[in-house]
């Protein structure tokens, strides 16, 4: 089982409870509806919504050690090989690898 929360889209309900709450305030301080993200002029960039997880496991992670980079050789590279679950994005995963120690002073 994993915890999922709705991408919000012109086909997706609003959730009850505080989530909803939390959606509708969200909506309503930005200046936007669900069905601003249909775009009837160029369909196939339309938002329909639904649900994402909120967490990405990480499934048969290996790496094949540390070396000189190619490109840069005063810079050391690492070869990553993992599988995910569908709808994870491997961009968000590499991200948490690669980010700075101190984010705030790395301008983040």
């Amino acid at each position: 089982m994993r915890i999922a929360l709705p991408l919000i889209g012109f086909k997706q309900p609003p959730s009850d409870g505080i989530q909803g709450e939390i959606e509708r305030e969200t909506l309503e301080s930005e200046g936007v509806s669900p069905q601003d993200f249909r775009v009837s002029s160029m369909p196939e960039i339309s938002a329909s919504g639904g649900l994402r997880t909120i967490s990405a496991s990480m499934i048969l992670l290996s790496t094949d050690g540390a070396s000189r980079d190619s490109v840069d050789p005063s810079k050391q590279r690492v070869g990553l090989s993992f599988t995910l679950h569908r709808g994870s994005y491997a961009t968000t995963l590499l991200r948490e690898f690669m980010k700075p120690r101190d984010l705030v002073k790395a301008g983040f």
